[in-house]
Formats: structure tokens, sequence, C-alpha cells
């Protein structure tokens, strides 16, 4: 093994030739001495430093003056056979002392072993401790030396200086390799940050490609839903009045599918916004069995709406990702369904306070049992499993995947029960605000738009034709526009000629959000310049991104329409806005019209409470009604039926004679005592059997008909036909 350097810093001749002769048996074989020293020190002495009967050498330099030990060491670093220990006296006159070349040293060497030597020293250790600041290599020896212990401090100070060289040169290897590895995470990184950056690109550029093909495909459509309306409104035969109503079915549900695809190409980047404004549930559920109630009766499928009494009117929450939730969950319903009927149940499952409650949304049908299995991978992004995988039940999966993930962004969740010959209920729960002041139903609010003036302003030319072409079919007068037209020299015309108009149709390419603002601002700022009233504008969209409602509204828009716009929903509109502009004083002003609120103020339905606790009787007649586009509220006792009498106005009450808590006649006495509009709707008892007596009773209690049990269809519908034109 190499030899280890030794330096003698000493002005005494004498001192060097003591430490020579004392460690000159390093030279030879080991003696007996120095083994029983390194076994002390080192154990059996065989380490990794000797081999087997072989000592360490020491090379021993000698120095007189401090300044030439500075320089030595220097000398023998630069060799790259540097010392290991250093022997160094503290008084040298002239010149440096030991102290001072041992600092200047160790300011280049700072792991050189150091050894003072003297027999006297003119600083104390607190002053050497100060000086140094370390004593890490520092050793004390008074002269004269004992030789046992010069040995020791020899071997255990060049052994310490070897193994911390070789620690030095571990950690030197170390930090390369950590350095190697290091370069290699942040080459890694830097490649996963390019990966996300395409990525991203990609993203964009998918969402991007979507929205243009999803508008180029809501285009034709909307121009399709558009003339089927026109269509339905001429002379046609039966078979042919159903076509068209298939078509426009058609047309409606391609057209949410086309929204879905949308939505669901953008929740890698946006998500999926939810919007938070007052909508009419029940409304939105008759919205929904209407799309869907032609492909379940050609099947064979009854479809039953079952809304508990209990069920506020007026929500707050997101009517569009409600509607897609409950449509997918109702359309996989009626795919799997293999006869029988398909029941949609809503009620409160609770209260959670006083301004919010959790909804419960059922929808049972009979057909496929899907087991436990199943079941766990139904929801999953293109994995229908099971029976779901044969050709008759083909489909991706894609829906009811949407379904969840929107079902949890609303902080709800759907679950599945299956039961084998029984069928199955998807349960939809999720929480809803709960409308502080409802909106006033008022029924005498004009129904008729003859008369109103009304510009469109759109770069859609067919767009613009069928919306003039149902204005004037309506006895309005519409004007058209485009963007790129003078509308605010079109508007001050028309009302310099004191015929303004009552409403602004604007519809904008693509939906551009800063377009509609910045025409809002254009046209009212305008007219606020003048000092004359400002528009009633109306925003027409086809992009319809949750938040948009209240965006459209702090713009300065009267009302919010989204594509494809029903006939009836634009009609009621117009008449909203002419009511208010004629300063109508039974209607309450909504902050902004949009389907939801005008489906809830000018409705187009009879209203229906059916009081019965026959669950399975219950369902019959409600799928009766359905059929016939009646809305019904159910109350399975008398004292929820004086409830719900209380809360809202109806049209008819259906109600059995006999309740397990009342019989009808307590129910007609306080309603007429105290159901104010209700005291005077037309009732239809529901008697339990074809005896003279009791429907001789039931008619005495006041009511306006009676049905005896059991009844078909024909004669149900044959009773009503006498109170509604059905």
């Amino acid at each position: 093994m190499e030899s280890k350097r030794i330096l003698i810093v000493d002005d005494n001749e004498s001192i060097h030739e003591d430490i020579h002769n004392i460690l000159k048996a390093r030279d030879s074989k080991k003696d007996a001495e120095t083994e029983l020293l390194e076994e002390e020190l080192f154990g059996d002495g065989n380490d990794s430093f000797e081999n087997d009967g072989q000592i360490t050498n020491y090379s021993i330099d000698d120095a007189y003056q401090g300044a030439d030990a500075v320089s030595m060491v220097d000398a023998a670093a630069e060799e790259g056979f540097p010392y290991a220990l250093i022997f160094m006296d503290v008084r040298m006159p002239p010149g440096i002392d030991g102290i001072q070349a041992v600092t200047e040293i160790w300011q280049k060497h700072p792991h050189i072993e150091v050894v003072i030597c003297t027999a006297y020293s003119d600083y104390s250790w607190d002053q050497i401790i100060k000086k140094f600041g370390s004593t890490d290599h520092l050793l004390f020896m008074k002269k004269p030396f004992d030789n046992i212990a010069l040995k020791q401090i020899a071997l255990s100070l060049t052994t310490k200086w070897d193994r911390a060289k070789s620690n030095q040169a571990y950690i030197k290897d170390l930090e390369v390799e950590v350095k190697h590895r290091t370069d290699q995470l942040n080459q890694m990184v830097e490649h996963l940050k390019k990966i996300k950056k395409e990525t991203e690109e990609l993203t964009i550029a998918k969402s991007i490609f979507m929205s243009g093909i999803t508008h180029e495909l809501r285009t034709p459509l909307n121009g399709i839903l558009g003339m089927t309306d026109l269509l339905l409104d001429t002379n046609l035969d039966d078979e042919q009045r159903n076509f068209a109503k298939t078509i426009k079915s058609s047309s409606e549900s391609l057209m949410l599918i086309v929204s879905d695809i949308l939505d669901f190409s953008k929740d890698s980047a946006d998500g999926f916004p939810i919007d938070n404004i007052v909508f009419d549930v029940r409304t939105t559920i008759d919205n929904i069995v209407d799309l869907v109630s032609i492909a379940a009766y050609d099947m064979g499928l009854d479809i039953a709406v079952l809304v508990d009494c209990d069920v506020n009117d007026l929500l707050i929450g997101d009517p569009f990702r409600l509607k897609q939730v409950l449509l997918d969950l109702i359309s996989y319903a009626i795919k799997l369904a293999h006869q029988g009927e398909i029941i949609i149940s809503v009620s409160n499952k609770q209260m959670i306070s006083q301004h919010e409650v959790e909804l419960e949304f059922n929808i049972s049908y009979t057909g496929v049992y899907i087991s436990a299995d199943q079941q766990k991978r139904l929801f999953s992004t293109g994995k229908d499993t099971g029976p779901l995988n044969q050709k008759e039940y083909a489909g991706d999966g894609l829906g009811l995947s949407v379904s969840k993930h929107l079902a949890e962004l609303m902080n709800g969740q759907i679950d599945l029960e299956s039961e084998i010959s029984k069928g199955s209920t998807f349960k939809f729960t999720a929480p809803f605000g709960l409308e502080d002041k409802p909106l006033e139903r008022e029924m005498e609010l004009s129904k008729t738009i003859i008369g109103i003036r009304c510009l469109v302003i759109s770069d859609y030319a067919i767009g613009r034709k069928v919306l003039s072409l149902h204005i004037n079919h309506w006895g309005g007068l519409c004007k058209e526009a485009s963007i790129q037209d003078d509308i605010i020299e079109r508007i001050i015309t028309a009302m310099e000629s004191n015929k303004p108009f009552d409403a602004v149709l604007i519809d904008i390419k693509n939906g551009d959000l800063s377009v509609y603002k910045r025409l809002a601002e254009r046209i009212n700022g305008e007219m606020t310049k003048l000092n004359l009233p400002i528009c009633n504008l109306i925003c027409l969209t086809s992009k319809t991104l949750r938040g948009d409602a209240g965006r459209i509204k702090d713009y300065g828009y009267i009302a919010y329409l989204t594509k494809p716009i029903k006939q009836s929903h634009l009609y009621k509109s117009l008449a909203m806005v002419k009511s208010l502009q004629l300063n109508c004083n039974k209607i309450k002003r909504p902050s902004l019209i949009t389907k939801y609120v005008v489906d809830e103020l000018m409705p187009d339905y009879y209203q229906v409470l059916v009081v019965e606790d026959d669950k399975d009787m219950l369902k019959y007649i409600i799928s009766c009604l359905t059929k016939l586009k009646l809305r019904c509220d159910v109350a399975q006792s008398g004292e929820k039926s004086i409830k719900a009498l209380k809360r809202r106005n109806y049209d008819l009450l259906f109600m059995k004679f006999k309740l397990p808590d009342m019989d009808s006649s307590e129910i007609i006495d306080l309603l007429k005592k105290e159901g104010g509009e209700n005291a005077k709707i037309p009732i239809i008892g529901i008697a339990d059997n074809s005896k003279n007596e009791t429907r001789k009773k039931c008619l005495e209690a006041g009511v306006s008909d009676c049905i005896v049990k059991p009844f078909d269809r024909q004669s149900l519908v044959a009773v009503l036909k006498k109170h509604f034109k059905i």
C-alpha cells in the first residue's frame, strides 16, 4: 500500500531525529509493540489498509521554519503526494510561528491532520480555538515525546486522513452521479413539459374543431326545426302530422346529442360549467317526456310521471344539466325496457336548509336485469356491460359517463337498483335552491302578439327568414337586418316615424359573447345619448355555456333564448315583452326572460292534482294523463292534497272518494272554505265500485263528475273531455 507522507516542522534538529527514530520501526516488519497498537486501535489488523504481513510506510520530510512548511505543503499537493500529517512546533523564531503556519496551511488544505508539539505555548487553548475556529484535525503533544504515544498518534491520524480521503473521493463520485441523475431528471421534466404543452395545444385544437363542427351541425338543424314548425302550422292529415312531429322530435334529440359531444370534448380543458338560474322543475320534466314519449309509445311502453305535490314549483339550479342527466337515464331505460312501463318520479329527499332541498328522481323500468358486477362498470366511458354489448343494445356508454360526471358536478349522485324479473331503477339525487319569491302565474297575461314590431339582426339568412315568417304569421311586423347593416339608423328611423321596435332579436355567429356585449352597449348607449328609450334586446344563441345567462343580463338584454328555439318559447317571450311594454301590472317583471320563466308564467297545459293511495292505480291514471299532455302532481293522502291545494292553483282535482285519513267530502268542504282560486275547479271523484249508492254519495259530496273503478283509458278520456279541450 502507498506510503503516508508526514512533515516534521521544528527548529530543533534533535526533535527531527527523535521522531524519525520512533517511527523508523515502520520501515520493516511489524514489531510486537506496533502489532499490539494496531490490534488495540483497529481490531485484528486485517483491515482494508494493509496486506497480511505488510506494514504501512511513512515518507517523512523535514522543515525548520513555518514559512518553509507552508511552501512544502503546497508543493506536495501539486505533486499529487500530499501530506497526511504534520508535527508542528509552536515556537520557531525567526519568522512565523507554528500557529500562524497552520492557519495558512489550512486555508488551502483544510483536511491535513496536525499535531502541535511544544514544551511551552505562547497561546492559551481559548486563543487557539478562536484562531482556528475548529479543532477537528488538531491534536496537542507535550515534549518530550512518549514512544508509544507518538506511534499511536501517527498510526491513528494517518489512518483517519486516509479514510477521510477515501470518503471525499466517494462523496465526489456521488456528487457527480447525483448531478448526472439530476440532469437526466431535468431533461425528463422538460420532455414532460413539452408533451404537456403539445397535449394542451391538441386539446385546444380539438375543442376548436368540435366547436366548429357542432356549430355547423346546429345551423342546418335549426333550419330543419324551424321549417318543421312552419309545416305543422299548415293543414296536414293525421299521418303527415305524425311524420312531421317525428322529424321535429328526432331533430331535437339530435341537437341535444350535438351539445353533449361539444361539452364532452371540452371536459379536459374547461370542464362542464354549472349554471344557477330559476326554473320550473315540472316544465323541465314535461319537456323531457315530450322528447322521449314517441319512441316509448312506438315500443308499446307506457310512461308515467309522478311528481309529489310537496315538490316546490320553482328551483334554483341548472335546468339544462338536469335535463341532460334525466334524458340520458330515461332514454337508457327505454332502450332496456322490453314491455310494460317506465315510471318517472320526483320527490323531496330531505330539506337541507330553509333555502335548499335535495330532490330524488327515480326512473323505474321493467326489463333487463343488471348484475352488481355490471353496475360497477355501467357508468365508465365506452364500457357498456353485460347485455348492453349485445347487438340490440349497441352503444358506447358515453351518455351515462357524462351523466355521472354531471351529477357529481351538481353535488349529486346516480345509483342503480336492479332485481331479477322485476326491472331496474335509476336513482338520481341532487341539491337545488328554493326560489324565495316565486313568480306569480298570471293567466290574464296578454297572449297575443298581433301588431308587435320586431327587428331581427342575424348573419344567418335562413334563420332570419324563419323568425320573420313566424312573427308575421302570428300577426306581428318583422324587419330583418344583418350585423353589417346600419342597425342604429334603422332603430332611430323607426322611432322617429312613431313606429319603434318593441323587440330587437339578435343572433350572433358562433355565439360570441363579446359581440353581444359590444352590440348592446352600442345600441343602448346611442339611445341614452339621444335621450331615447332603451331597446328591449333579446339574445338568441346556439352557444349555451353555463353562466352565459347571467352575463347576458348584465349586458342589458331583457331575454335569453337558446337554440333550437321552440315556437312556443319565442311566442311567449314576445307576448311577455309586449305586456311589459304596455306596463301590464298584473305580472311581476322577471330579471331575465328565459324559456323556463315563460313556461312557468304562461303555461300551455292543464295542471291536475291526482289524489290516490293505491300506487298501481296511481301509475295507471298518470300514464293516461301524461299521454294527454296534462301536467300532474300526486298526493297519496288527504292531508297532502290539502297542502298542495293551498300551495298552487290547479285546473282539475282527480280524487279518490275514500282515503285512509279522510273522505273526499271533508276535502271538498275545506276546499270551498279555504281553497281560494281552487275552490272553483272541477273535481272528478273516483269510486271504488259500481254500486249506485257509492256513485250517489260521491256526487252528493260535491264532485263535478265521477268515474267508477275499474275503468279503461277511453272512459277516462270521455270524462276529461267534458272539462278540457283535449
